[in-house]
């Protein structure tokens, strides 16, 4: 996933549905972490859990054998606190949904230079959508203030 590719992704979606959720994206050959759209899945108008959502858009496995249909909620990582390097686990007031893709499972893919940047050395070779959740557990969109939290859920 590179920088062209989101640009790209994000006007098709703007274009052709209006029901999506924000998202951050931490693409494993991108510069920074954007805010991205992520539309309903085939078949439904609007998403209130991430397995509704058409997050494969962005977390499109790299193979030529790969099946076309691939169940992703194996792929997914609830977190609803943090733990602190002394070991202290702090509660969150949004719970986040880590959605990832092992697109890279060799020595030869791409490291994802953001992850190992902000977990402090994580070698993680894919990229990640991380979804919020509002109080009572429905998807809603994240915000440049929940970037923080976010990045810290990313060392989970």
């Amino acid at each position: 996933m590179r920088n062209t590719d989101i640009q790209r992704i994000q006007n098709e979606i703007l274009r052709d549905t209006p029901n999506y959720v924000e998202a951050f994206l931490v693409g494993d050959q991108c510069y920074g972490i954007p805010i991205v759209h992520v539309p309903p899945d085939v078949g439904q108008y609007k998403a209130t859990k991430v397995d509704q959502l058409a997050f494969d858009i962005w977390l499109k496995p790299n193979g030529i054998y790969m099946d076309s249909l691939i169940d992703m909620t194996k792929r997914i990582k609830v977190v609803d606190t943090i733990t602190s390097i002394s070991g202290e686990v702090t509660k969150l007031s949004n719970r986040f949904t880590i959605c990832y893709s092992n697109q890279h499972q060799h020595s030869r893919g791409m490291m994802n230079r953001l992850v190992k940047a902000v977990t402090g050395g994580c070698a993680w070779y894919g990229s990640l959508l991380v979804f919020k959740h509002g109080e009572t557990g429905e998807l809603v969109s994240v915000t440049f203030d929940d970037f923080k939290t976010a990045m810290e859920v990313m060392a989970w």
